[in-house]
């Protein structure tokens, strides 16, 4: 699996005139660098709760951005993406609204950090699963603490249990992968994109 990421204004990359569509051409231009430049893609899909996927291939990819900061990763697998810049926000009530009883108390207990180690984990497992928030039954009807009230290994529901990964790719960037267990893709792949020359030409297809 690939990480790509980059901070600052995505539509550098791009001639287009809004973030989302900056955003779907750069990712674009992350899935062909991951199957090959010479990969001629299809027209990006979406599935029914939302999730975009390319019909031609076998690959999984998902985009997550949190103000300036911009991230796609791609899969031969299942696979979940959430970052979050790590930034004041009143998290005992935000984990009272959205999280479990055992979560919110975690997050009293540890402080502002704990809510985004929380939240990015929900995020990603909802991505993974591709059902969306609302369809998933929202982020208290599953908990990402195990039994002894740290933060698991493994989330989810027991008929789909996701891994978790978390890597650092910037300065207060929280960031949580969600593969399936037993993914057979075992090392992640970090790709800044700045250092490559060809998302610009990619993204002006």
């Amino acid at each position: 699996m690939v990480l790509y990421f980059y901070k600052g204004d995505i539509q550098k990359f791009t001639k287009a005139n809004n973030y989302k569509q900056a955003s779907k051409g750069l990712a674009r231009a992350c899935v062909k660098d991951y199957l090959g430049k010479d990969k001629t893609l299809s027209e990006v899909k979406t599935g029914a709760h939302g999730k975009p996927y390319y019909p031609d291939t076998d690959i999984d990819f998902n985009v997550s951005h949190s103000d300036d900061f911009w991230a796609c990763i791609v899969s031969s697998e299942k696979i979940g993406l959430d970052v979050q810049r790590k930034k004041n926000v009143a998290y005992e009530k935000l984990a009272g609204r959205f999280f479990t009883s055992q979560e919110a108390g975690y997050v009293a207990r540890n402080g502002l950090d704990s809510f985004f180690d929380i939240w990015i984990r929900k995020e990603a497992y909802v991505k993974f699963l591709g059902t969306g928030f609302a369809a998933s039954g929202g982020f208290k009807n599953f908990s990402v603490l195990d039994d002894t009230g740290q933060l698991a290994e493994q989330i989810g529901f027991d008929e789909e249990k996701a891994s978790v990964i978390t890597t650092d790719i910037g300065t207060d960037i929280k960031c949580a992968i969600c593969t399936g267990i037993g993914s057979s893709e075992k090392t992640l792949e970090k790709k800044p994109i700045e250092t490559y020359t060809w998302a610009g030409e990619e993204t002006n297809d």
